[in-house]
């Protein structure tokens, strides 16, 4: 069961509050410490302005694209979450397959990052200026194990903000979290807060660790995430147009979310 108030959800089950994202690019307060190095890309080839949107006398574009990368350098999955013509996610999904990524390094060590990346198209030039920088919201120690990968959102061609909604996100299927009581019992009453994007299709894309209060044991940090990637919402539209959302998912750690498998 949720209940809503305002632009605040709180999901009954284990404590959780299920809080709407106001700002884009607004990073919450955190703990997860700095990497050692960024990740960074490789952006060759750049995409190609489709010549469908020549033919119709249009000669510059823009978009803003997500992508997630995994611990390896690989790409474990990417969003366009705004772009001023359609045509131009074709030409981004050609080119980003064929990107090569160095991974955020921490202590040493490989971590799963997210870039946001603007791409700005002129036809006078043929291809596209890429510009990349980190994105605020990363996630650092925790991600999904999970490969899957996602097509881009074709039907979306605008990121809204909640107060853009037509409707409040409303989760239609939710998964118990499994984990053992003993992990939860060294983490009662921490909490972890996750980041994640709701794409046009209702499903959860990217989640990533951003804050933690206390010290919630990895098992039960993972169980969370994976958790919040098999979460389904009601596909979300602004003006009657599906669009994409992000959000923010704080768990307050209890017996509730332990199994007793």
């Amino acid at each position: 069961m949720i209940y809503i108030k305002k632009c605040l959800m709180r999901v009954v089950a284990g404590g959780a509050i299920f809080a709407l994202t106001h700002a884009l690019w607004a990073a919450p307060t955190n703990n997860v410490s700095a990497p050692d190095r960024a990740a960074t890309i490789h952006a060759i080839p750049k995409p190609q302005f489709p010549y469908s949107l020549w033919k119709q006398g249009i000669r510059t574009g823009t978009a803003t694209l997500i992508l997630s990368i995994d611990p390896q350098g690989f790409l474990d999955d990417w969003l366009v979450i705004e772009t001023s013509h359609q045509d131009l996610v074709g030409a981004i999904e050609e080119a980003v397959i064929q990107w090569t990524f160095e991974p955020e390094i921490k202590d040493g060590a490989g971590e799963y990052s997210m870039l946001r990346m603007p791409i700005f198209f002129d036809v006078t030039e043929a291809t596209a200026h890429i510009m990349s920088n980190s994105f605020p919201h990363q996630m650092r120690e925790f991600a999904s194990s999970s490969k899957a990968r996602f097509r881009p959102d074709r039907k979306a061609l605008l990121f809204a903000l909640a107060d853009e909604l037509d409707q409040y996100p409303l989760l239609i299927e939710q998964p118990r979290p499994l984990v053992s009581m003993e992990a939860m019992g060294r983490s009662l009453g921490t909490e972890a807060t996750f980041t994640f994007y709701i794409d046009t299709n209702g499903r959860v894309r990217m989640p990533r660790l951003v804050n933690t209060i206390g010290d919630p044991d990895p098992q039960v940090l993972f169980a969370a995430i994976e958790t919040l990637g098999n979460w389904r919402f009601k596909p979300l539209t602004s003006k009657r147009k599906p669009v994409i959302f992000e959000a923010s998912q704080k768990f307050i750690f209890s017996y509730l979310f332990a199994s007793n498998e």
